[in-house]
């Protein structure tokens, strides 16, 4: 079968600047001009159909001409496929074309790629930063961004002009359709700053929502209240160091993270690890994917004001985490794996007390969907709510049970 690569260089010939196959990794570098096109091509052509963009990102190499790189993961749902394309431009003029208008996920990732190395994303339709604050000095992914350098104290962004923005268009509409001309222009709805502060938020957002009523209409995020910049704490650590700063990226089930990223430094060795270890792996995975769900269901009920399910999903949730705790002696920053392996063994009575576990887990799931499936409070407050088309969640890069809720078998 010919390689997606292969498709490549014949289309667009001399715009395909370099290939390579590293372990497994398909990789092309394109001319940066040429960017937007090569993308639609792989998306749209029949037999390639590339078109789960799964990440954006920006690469800093300083001792290169074309200093920085943008490196797009793609992946094609139908194939079953991985596809990377970079694109490398010069420190004096770090300008790519925007794809925003192929993929939504584009827009977020982008953003990123700008505010933590300073490339610019040319037709981008909302270009500033969005983990750091927009006086934020230099580009802290940088190579040669001071790792001990301490920025001025941020002036909050108000968001109001995005928010105001989106009402003069509304304003436009109801002009245009004479919708609901009992009221003045856009006067039906007001703005609210929900956040960060806020029980409803489950950590550090804050969102400016645009209100009709007691209904959400539009709603402008703003994300970077929990950044903490590990990837530059990184750079000064070694591989073993960096361990305990996965736990804290995904502190719900930090074992997935170590075993994530140990996987990926013994993948660029490469490094073979011992069967067992890959089988307890394996096994610390699954639980620490059941407690998550535990606490996402628990809470998502607790949000609308069902506090019951919340202990019938926790109870269980506690034993599991007494069991991670005498694992490797922590209920949440767990730094259990290690390069090549794991800290230690499982615990001598693992395999009673985990199948004891999983009785319990059942008996909750049983209860919590006797609670919740034919509530008619939750199926009000939720059916229909917030609906996306699987044509949107593909294009947004959902994953998960947001992306299987919209129809896709992923």
């Amino acid at each position: 079968m010919q390689k997606a690569i292969d498709f490549l260089k014949e289309k667009f010939g001399p715009a395909v600047l370099e290939t390579s196959n590293y372990l497994g990794n398909e990789t092309a570098v394109v001319d940066p001009a040429k960017i937007p096109e090569c993308i639609r091509f792989l998306r749209d052509t029949p037999g390639l159909e590339f078109n789960f963009m799964m990440d954006l990102a920006g690469a800093d190499y300083p001792g290169r001409g074309d200093r920085f790189e943008v490196v797009y993961h793609l992946y094609s749902l139908s194939q079953k496929k991985r596809l990377r394309l970079k694109a490398r431009v010069p420190e004096a003029n770090p300008i790519v074309p925007s794809i925003t208008k192929l993929y939504k996920a584009a827009n977020w990732f982008e953003r990123e790629a700008y505010d933590m190395f300073g490339i610019r994303f040319e037709g981008h339709p909302n270009l500033k930063r969005i983990l750091t604050f927009e006086e934020f000095q230099g580009h802290p992914l940088r190579k040669d961004y001071p790792i001990n350098k301490r920025p001025p104290i941020p002036t909050p962004d108000p968001l109001i002009e995005e928010g105001i923005r989106h009402l003069d268009d509304l304003a436009e509409v109801q002009a245009d359709t004479r919708e609901d001309i009992t009221k003045p222009l856009g006067a039906r709805h007001m703005l609210l700053n929900l956040g960060p502060s806020h029980p409803a938020m489950h950590g550090t957002l804050r969102v400016l929502l645009e209100l009709d009523g007691e209904t959400i209409v539009n709603a402008t995020p703003e994300i970077g209240y929990l950044h903490r910049c590990f990837e530059k704490e990184s750079e000064v650590k070694t591989y073993t160091q960096v361990i305990p700063y996965t736990d804290r990226l995904n502190y719900l089930s930090p074992l997935m993270n170590n075993v994530g990223y140990c996987m990926a430094v013994e993948k660029m060795f490469p490094l073979e690890i011992p069967e067992r270890a890959a089988w307890i792996r394996m096994l610390i995975s699954e639980v620490s994917r059941i407690t998550d769900h535990c606490v996402a269901i628990g809470t998502n009920a607790v949000d609308i004001g069902a506090l019951t399910n919340f202990w019938y999903l926790f109870n269980p949730r506690e034993k599991l985490t007494d069991w991670i705790e005498a694992l490797c002696g922590a209920r949440l920053t767990t730094t259990y794996t290690r390069i090549g392996g794991l800290m230690r063994d499982v615990p001598a009575n693992s395999k009673v007390f985990l199948k004891n576990c999983v009785k319990d887990i059942l008996k909750a799931i049983k209860d919590t969907q006797a609670l919740l499936k034919k509530n008619r409070i939750l199926i009000e407050r939720t059916q229909k709510i917030g609906a996306i088309s699987a044509e949107d969640a593909v294009s947004y890069g959902f994953v998960g049970p947001c992306l299987r809720a919209a129809g896709v078998d992923y």
